[in-house]
């Protein structure tokens, strides 16, 4: 797992100063090794940087920029089956001097251009540079676990894993995306390709940009979607096969991910998808450590489940209690850490998991996407109940409904997503949009002025491809929140202290198993991810499995109204509000209010406006 900051400059202003500021804002990624790489012809400017954190070969060989005849690579994160394809190659004549993934990508793209891509089964971002074609290539993995950003403006084209990386170029213009900001505050994250900044993007999940540095032009196309393996369904697989099927790639999944030169451990939640990744990998290697977080408030703490399961699978664990006053110390940087407005709060255990765990060991394994692929959020299956019960009543019923509704000048939360519901055509798709969102429209143009637009994003261009309703709510999941919150949490949270982080259950070729899969094969007798919970109770008792989920979260309302409100009255007041008249001080002062008295229960809005703010401070100066 590493870092990397890098430019195209056509005005020839740039030089190596400027890219050593860049990747050294990167450190944290990977602390080992670092260099940089700096040329100019006649056209163009071009500078690479790396920060390495040594997982394969740790000798001086899988340094980067790694450079192959006219080719010099940067690369962020691990092709796992890159031995598979060194072999390949090999029987094509390529000789190799190090056992790093690396060389194998570089000399991949050399033999095989970008039909490379569709063979590796990994996480990455990378930016390859050809001299003689001048040449310059971007991807990012099928997922989206791995981060890469542009920034594009005149003369100069910027790339980097991390945002912060840009504020070191002296041409970096930091103008808000006002309809960015809308997003943030409608989902409590940013979705792809915008960023918070205009003229800034993310590389989307599995895409490639092709530019041609001679005609200043590029090409953009996508290598991966999970939609194209949606409308397809298993060769009429009894229930018994298909889990053997599903347990052999998730083994399979599991087990590339422990190639390592360094030690490897496991985030265990004691929920099903961390468990059974334990489980299934425990026999293989005993001497996997696993770590989990715990809470001082009972109700959020699963740390003693946690402790039941790694002992019955025979694990060595590790616990680490957050408390409030560990917590109100991580608050002030997690701008920092997202660089740009991120509201998932369960950042702040992640964070500090990350830094228990990040002392003995640099490899950890986290079983997130289970919920995305099998089906496990209650979210899905409530939607499915509304959407029956909306199919009921005609459209004109609906209308008028809906226009009695609006009479109301200020109404809940709840009453809005009704509202929105009954106004929309496309059912199964409005349904999720407005079950995965914090605000709804409405609701948003009362907290952020000025004018933009809420952008055509997944929710709106998704194609209703999917074999049925659910797995199409999964679909946009899996391409929305997961992409853009989940990965961005565990990805900044483990790199803020060097930690790699490793996704089993986003294995592509799971993933092309699972989309497949109709609905009522994956939810069974109501219920929910009712594969992976009958391949885990054959290695694990019920008894220990069976529980309320109660997911990553903090006691967000309670720290609010406590340690957190300090800084809340600090950032969330008149004049820091009015300082960039970006947000309604009216509403969201009022709102502070009702919530600090108990009239509000749902922490959201304030903790976003919090992150907003704290964000503002930290990198608009």
């Amino acid at each position: 797992m590493c870092g990397f900051a890098g430019f195209i400059d056509y005005s020839l202003s740039s030089d190596q100063l400027m890219l050593h500021r860049m990747n050294a804002r990167l450190k944290h990624r990977g602390p080992d090794t670092s260099d940089e790489y700096f040329s100019q012809n006649h056209y163009y400017q071009i500078g690479l940087g790396h920060h390495r954190l040594a997982i394969l070969d740790i000798s001086q060989q899988g340094k980067q920029p790694y450079c192959f005849q006219d080719w010099l690579l940067v690369f962020n994160g691990e092709i796992y089956n890159f031995r598979a394809i060194r072999h390949e190659l090999s029987t094509l004549g390529y000789k190799f001097e190090s056992d790093t993934d690396t060389e194998v990508l570089i000399k991949a793209f050399d033999c095989w251009g970008t039909r490379a891509l569709p063979q590796l089964r990994g996480m990455f971002a990378f930016v390859l540079y050809n001299q003689r074609t001048h040449t310059l290539y971007m991807a990012r993995d099928r997922a989206g676990t791995k981060p890469l950003y542009i920034y594009q403006q005149g003369k100069v084209l910027l790339f980097a894993s991390e945002l912060k990386a840009f504020h070191e170029y002296p041409t970096f213009q930091k103008k808000i995306n006002v309809s960015a900001l809308a997003c943030f505050f409608q989902y409590g994250y940013i979705l792809a390709p915008d960023t918070i900044f205009e003229n800034t993007f993310k590389i989307n999940a599995g895409e490639i940009r092709t530019f041609d540095l001679f005609t200043k032009t590029q090409q953009v196309s996508e290598y991966w979607n999970p939609e194209q393996f949606a409308i397809v369904s298993p060769d009429n697989l009894g229930e018994e096969e298909l889990l053997t099927q599903i347990e052999s790639t998730l083994q399979t999944a599991c087990q590339y991910r422990m190639v390592s030169d360094v030690p490897v451990g496991i985030f265990l939640s004691g929920g099903y998808d961390s468990s059974l990744v334990g489980q299934l990998l425990a026999p293989k290697h005993t001497d996997i450590q696993a770590f989990s977080i715990g809470f001082e408030e009972k109700l959020f703490d699963e740390s003693v489940y946690a402790s039941k399961i790694a002992q019955h699978i025979g694990i060595r664990h590790r616990v680490c209690v957050c408390t409030e006053k560990e917590a109100q110390a991580i608050l002030p940087t997690l701008p920092y850490i997202y660089d740009e407005p991120f509201g998932d709060s369960s950042a702040i255990p992640c964070i500090l998991l990350s830094r228990f765990a990040g002392a003995s060991i640099k490899v950890a394994l986290s079983a997130d996407g289970g919920d995305e692929v099998f089906g496990g959020y209650n979210k899905y299956l409530y939607s499915q109940k509304i959407h029956q019960v909306c199919a009921y009543f005609p459209q004109k019923i609906r209308q008028i409904v809906a226009q009695w509704l609006l009479l109301f000048p200020y109404s809940s939360h709840k009453i809005d997503k009704l509202l929105a519901i009954l106004q929309s055509d496309n059912r199964h798709t409005s349904i999720m949009k407005l079950i995965s969102q914090n605000q709804t429209e409405r609701q948003v143009r009362q907290w952020v002025q000025g004018h933009f637009f809420l952008s055509q994003n997944i929710f709106e261009t998704h194609p209703q491809n999917a074999i049925d309703g659910f797995n199409n709510m999964l679909l946009l999941d899996y391409k929305s929140y997961l992409t853009d919150n989940i990965m961005v949490k565990v990805d900044r949270a483990t790199m803020s202290v060097g930690l790699e982080a490793r996704e089993p259950l986003l294995d592509h070729q799971l993933v092309e198993l699972l989309t497949k899969i109709p609905s009522n094969i994956k939810v069974q007798h109501h219920t929910s991810k009712y594969l992976l919970k009958k391949i885990t109770h054959q290695y694990l008792p019920i008894e220990l499995m069976n529980r309320p989920k109660k997911g990553f979260s903090i006691p967000l309302s309670q720290w609010l109204r406590g340690s957190f409100k300090a800084m809340v009255e600090d950032y969330i007041n008149q004049d820091t509000l009015n300082k960039h008249q970006l947000l309604n001080t009216t509403q969201i002062l009022r709102h502070k209010q009702a919530f600090m008295k108990g009239q509000i229960t749902n922490p959201n809005n304030l903790w976003n406006t919090l992150q907003f703010q704290l964000w503002y401070e930290m990198w608009m100066k």
